[in-house]
């Protein structure tokens, strides 16, 4: 029994190292967007908006929001959003988002996040623009893609995924980051070392290594 203890002893030890060690590899990355929101601090209209430049509430307009972010990554965030609406749906009313992009920043303690989103292919809105006295403008987008650089620990990973955003009279700005496809490295040094383990869509350190090579 004793011979039998020592020759299984290191090799459960090593198994458990081993385990161990993959363990501590998958936590070292931080979390995704999937979860964050965005809440303008003031009601509309906080941002600053131009544009509006046709009477039927079509045109371009533009807004610079501040306010609280929630989820993986709590503080704030600041973002700039750039809104066109098209052709009218139904007369004197909504008309189509026809494109929408926004550059974000979140400064948070879990890490620091830059990033764009932009409306999905083949995807559209709502979308109103006055030039009222008040110069109201509305969105409903329900269907962006973001990309985002990731800061946390020492190192930068980018993310991909999709959200949504809203901006209605007399309510807040509000924005979800719904799903994530997951981080990937910046550097081939994230690859090594076992590094490419905390990456799923890789099989092996070289398919991490041609990714990072493949985006630079």
């Amino acid at each position: 029994m004793k011979t039998i203890q020592l020759i299984l002893g290191p090799s459960i030890l090593l198994a458990g190292l081993l385990t161990g060690s993959a363990a501590a590899q998958a936590d070292t990355l931080p979390p995704t967007l999937a979860g964050e929101t965005f809440v303008a601090d003031t009601p509309f209209p906080s941002g600053d908006s131009t544009g509006c430049t046709n009477g039927d509430g079509t045109g371009t307009f533009t807004y610079h929001f501040q306010g609280t972010a929630s989820g993986p990554y709590p503080g704030t965030f600041v973002e700039d959003v750039s809104v066109t609406a098209g052709a009218p749906v139904l007369p004197d009313t909504f008309t189509r988002l026809t494109a929408f992009h926004a550059t974000f920043t979140i400064t948070s303690v879990t890490g620091g996040v830059t990033g764009t989103k932009d409306l999905a292919p083949g995807a559209s809105g709502l979308a109103y623009c006055s030039l009222g006295r008040h110069h109201r403008a509305t969105f409903a987008a329900p269907s962006l893609t973001y990309s985002a650089a990731i800061s946390s620990g020492g190192h930068t990973n980018t993310d991909e995924g999709t959200a949504s955003a809203t901006l209605q009279y007399a309510h807040p700005f509000s924005e979800s980051f719904l799903t994530s496809e997951g981080l990937s490295p910046t550097t081939k040094d994230q690859c090594k070392k076992d590094g490419w383990m905390d990456y799923p869509q890789f099989k092996n350190q070289g398919q991490c290594v041609a990714y990072v090579n493949h985006q630079q």
